[in-house]
């Protein structure tokens, strides 16, 4: 698939655009409309991400593999948090409620919520080549450093995330745990799950990355995301007095915007 350059160059914009509206835009909605405006709002940024990284995925790793990743991703995610709602299994046992989601439940299971781990484990997984890559050559493969550091960049996120979420009421755990009422067992469960999915899409095609032409922004755009979105993250979490998620978040986005900034450059 050929792209222009200025297409590229526009395309770049955009997502470094709609993750800045990450910073603000819910809570502005939110206190200037209404809950369900914002969450509306939300889901269509949830959206248009999915949009750039399909486009992103079918000029990097190709159209078929972008295609895969995204159904083994979803369907594997919203499987392993059926299990997780209904059994307990890895996870521990949560349930969601009605300020989960506005999109219809599988399985219990809001949709919303496997095209959210889809999202974040496409830009951990950027993020880990991006800090992995032998960058001499114009060729990347996800191998084992890729397969290894994945899980902890997606796990990390959710140390952050899922104080929030239960802050805002959006699940609850049968037995809170420590953590500012999540469990231990739950982040067990985003590293195991990612791992899963991680090597379900690269054994299933092997995929080769390509770089060709590509500016090195655009190719690692995710990564620049992954750091933009701990630090949105972050923001959140000391509004709403989390101290530990929001050190951890601050900590994250400091770290990882300046390896990628440092291996881009």
């Amino acid at each position: 698939m050929e792209i222009s350059a200025t297409t590229i160059n526009l395309l770049l914009t955009i997502f470094v655009g709609l993750s800045a509206s990450v910073f603000f835009l819910y809570r502005i909605l939110e206190k200037r409309f209404s809950y369900t405006v914002a969450e509306q709002v939300r889901i269509i940024q949830v959206l248009l991400f999915l949009a750039f990284f399909l486009i992103h995925g079918s000029l990097t790793l190709g159209l078929k593999n972008i295609l895969l990743y995204i159904l083994v991703s979803t369907v594997l995610s919203g499987l392993l948090e059926a299990i997780g709602t209904n059994t307990g299994w890895l996870t521990g046992k949560f349930k969601y409620t009605d300020r989960a989601c506005p999109l219809p439940s599988i399985l219990g299971v809001p949709l919303c919520y496997p095209l959210a781990w889809c999202g974040l484990i496409y830009i951990g997984m950027w993020t880990a080549i991006c800090f992995t890559t032998n960058f001499k050559t114009g060729n990347f493969e996800i191998g084992l450093p890729v397969f290894l550091l994945t899980p902890v960049l997606v796990t990390l996120l959710d140390v952050i995330l899922d104080p929030i979420a239960v802050h805002e009421g959006r699940w609850f755990w049968e037995k809170p745990g420590r953590f500012y009422g999540v469990p231990f067992s739950n982040f067990r469960g985003w590293f195991v799950t990612t791992l899963i999915i991680i090597l379900s899409f690269t054994y299933a095609l092997r995929p080769e990355l390509q770089m060709n032409d590509l500016s090195r922004w655009f190719v690692f755009a995710p990564a620049l995301g992954f750091a933009l979105l701990a630090a949105a993250a972050g923001r959140v979490c000391f509004e709403r007095h989390l101290k530990i998620p929001g050190i951890i978040a601050i900590i994250t986005a400091i770290v990882s915007l300046t390896i990628s900034l440092i291996r881009i450059v």
